[in-house]
């Protein structure tokens, strides 16, 4: 082999290798740029998941809403169901999640107040919903007041 050819050999070598560096380089810049597009699009705001998850306390018969007859009434609190033992049960925090969940502070303007298990008096936002609280067999216009705490 000549020594043109031996250089021309170290050149093609040297140019492949730097290419595909950088090609590399580009290819994943291109997927981190594409998975933060995706993340930002499909981010969900932590206000909606707590209203997600907080209509379950009004609108589901193993929380707190009122049942008659067989009939869930959505919207409408059953103050002998208003416990820490009822709310343990229709929202309970993985021990071993502990604070990176949603934690609630539940308040009805009446005065009744409930916490989970993890609540430590740390507010993010706070939801307020107009409900009606079932007591003695009369309806009351009461408001609902949820202290929502996000991972501390």
């Amino acid at each position: 082999m000549t020594e043109e050819g031996i250089f021309d050999v170290a050149r093609k070598l040297m140019f492949w290798t730097i290419a595909i560096f950088m090609i590399t380089i580009v290819i994943f810049t291109f997927a981190f740029v594409i998975g933060g597009y995706k993340n930002k699009l499909i981010k969900v705001p932590s206000e909606l998941q707590a209203e997600l998850i907080a209509l379950r306390f009004t609108n589901s018969p193993d929380c707190f809403a009122a049942e008659q007859r067989g009939v869930v009434l959505a919207g409408v609190i059953d103050a002998a169901k208003f416990t820490k033992e009822s709310l343990q049960a229709c929202y309970n925090t993985e021990p071993r999640e502990r604070v990176k969940t949603f934690n609630f502070r539940l308040e009805l303007k009446n005065g009744k107040m409930i916490l989970t298990d993890n609540y430590f008096h740390n507010d993010k936002f706070v939801l307020q919903k107009e409900v009606l609280v079932l007591q003695d067999g009369q309806l009351k216009n009461d408001q609902l007041i949820v202290h929502v705490q996000e991972k501390i």
